[in-house]
């Protein structure tokens, strides 16, 4: 591994460079749509946000409030009945109080759960395909070839393994910060519980205040090194494997060495370049507008809209090419002696 100095300008002007000279350099349509199409699937996946949530909770304790002619009294009571009351668990207490349907909310627990299980198996489903198709946008860029089968299958063992790699990270990852915000939440939990018990709120104290505010800036900070480390994965992890033909595990540990030994070069390589992505992105919000929305409408149609978004996402492949070439390059064969 060398230790030279690595350019980030550098690394972005010749990402640039192999960006227009792959598809303007001559320009093919045939080129844009094949290369699109590993782009749109190599960039697959959403985020499964939840909606507000519905229920008549609150509709009931006013509904009880005016029948007892006391809202807060009626409110306390209800809080500290659900929070501290005895009576079976805290969720069968919540419905007795709010007055729902036992057998309508088995219906919806169970309906839920389905929802979440399908919304999963899709999510995973997605993100394999986002696995393989990285693998082979990659290996077309970097060969200037348009091929879907051939490399579909070369590269089936690699992109596998970057799938189960990375999704047992996430899953890990997950888990990890589920339990940070629930420690983070358990102070304010038993502060509720003691106002309801009290039926008025009571102090939060010290203690309580400083590991709400504690377990908030360690998720914090958290959160940011999982984002900066987990951006290196499609963006050093993915050359690395298939560049030195790696499984995950080999491949996880030389991105490693190179985030220690040149943790402030990447960090702002990592900057710069989401500066960079930021300003085209301003570029194509300009253009959108100057076009009357035309080119927005093209954008949100699935396919087409990365096809016409393709300079973007061929330029940031690019990107982690040449910063693996100048981390580690690699030497030019030599040539083989005429007989």
């Amino acid at each position: 591994m060398t230790s030279s100095p690595v350019s980030v300008t550098k690394i972005l002007g010749n990402g640039w460079n192999r960006m227009v000279q792959t598809l303007f350099e001559p320009f093919d349509m045939k080129k844009w749509f094949i290369l699109g199409f590993c782009a749109w699937l190599a960039t697959l996946g959403g985020s499964f946000g939840n909606g507000p949530g519905g229920g008549n909770f609150p509709g009931n304790l006013a509904e009880k409030s005016s029948a007892n002619g006391n809202g807060a009294v009626s409110f306390w009571n209800s809080l500290d009945y659900v929070l501290n009351g005895e009576d079976g668990w805290i969720f069968s207490r919540l419905i007795e109080e709010a007055g729902w349907d036992p057998n309508v909310v088995s219906i919806v627990v169970a309906v839920s759960v389905a929802a979440i299980v399908l919304i999963i198996a899709l999510s995973i489903v997605v993100y394999w395909l986002h696995c393989r198709f990285s693998f082979m946008f990659l290996a077309n860029l970097a060969r200037d070839t348009q091929q879907i089968s051939e490399v579909w299958t070369e590269f089936k063992r690699s992109a596998n393994s970057y799938f189960k790699g990375t999704l047992l990270f996430y899953v890990i990852g997950t888990v990890v910060f589920l339990i940070l915000f629930a420690l983070a939440v358990l102070p304010f939990y038993d502060w509720l519980k003691e106002s309801a018990a009290a039926h008025e709120f009571v102090a939060l104290g010290g203690v309580r205040l400083s590991g709400l505010i504690g377990c908030s800036v360690i998720i914090v900070v958290l959160s940011i090194g999982w984002g900066f480390y987990t951006w290196f994965f499609n963006q050093l992890l993915v050359p690395i494997m298939y560049r030195d033909g790696l499984l995950f595990r080999e491949g996880l540990a030389r991105m490693n060495r190179f985030l220690c030994q040149r943790f402030w070069t990447l960090l702002f390589y990592w900057f710069l370049v989401n500066l960079t992505m930021f300003g085209l992105m301003l570029c194509v919000g300009i253009a959108g507008i100057l076009t009357c929305c035309i080119l927005f409408i093209l954008i949100a149609v699935p396919y087409i809209g990365a096809v016409v978004l393709l300079p973007l996402s061929v330029f940031n492949r690019f990107l982690g090419i040449e910063l693996l070439d100048a981390l580690d390059p690699v030497p030019p064969p030599e040539p083989q002696e005429q007989a």
